[in-house]
């Protein structure tokens, strides 16, 4: 009885651990948000990615932009001011967040230009989040020969997202 007992013990700490484990990996996990037509949206926390994971990328543009408070949002645009980004194929697009980046925390939004509409989740949300915005934030399965603009919203006022814009 006593060793049976101390079975059960073992088992309920390697239980609790686990549990207490799979937090932490919870907890630093990345968000996925499907938009329409099949884009995915991707949102990294800090110390998720390597760094330089994304290294064939094309059309860099680095950005520095005060973003809007919510309900309120910012186009993103490039440092010379272009806000289209526009994609050859079926491409990525990639925001890789500098580290002295103040927008850590709020929403994020894609416009489609040539479709002329707003890629909204499944709740019909332009703006999803609000998330935890650490190094990278992407775009997946756009259509080719589309522009898009980024949408970003913060949960602060006079908070100022610096970075690159690129697509892979």
């Amino acid at each position: 009885m006593r060793n049976f007992k101390k079975i059960i013990q073992l088992g309920l700490t390697a239980v609790t651990a686990l549990s207490i484990m799979s937090m932490n990996v919870d907890a630093l996990a990345k968000e996925v948000v499907l938009l329409d037509d099949g884009i995915k949206m991707t949102v990294y926390e800090p110390g998720e990615l390597p760094e330089n994971t994304f290294s064939t990328l094309a059309s860099n543009a680095p950005f520095s932009k005060v973003i809007a408070k919510y309900p309120l949002h910012t186009i993103l645009s490039s440092l010379d001011g272009k806000t289209d980004i526009f994609l050859q194929a079926e491409d990525t697009i990639v925001l890789n967040f500098d580290r002295n980046n103040e927008y850590t925390f709020g929403y994020q939004g894609l416009y489609d230009v040539t479709d002329d509409e707003y890629k909204t989740d499944h709740n019909g949300n332009i703006l999803v989040g609000p998330f935890h915005v650490g190094s990278t934030l992407l775009f997946e399965n756009l259509e080719d020969a589309h522009s898009y603009r980024i949408l970003l919203s913060s949960t602060a006022e006079n908070v100022v997202a610096r970075g690159t814009m690129s697509t892979q």
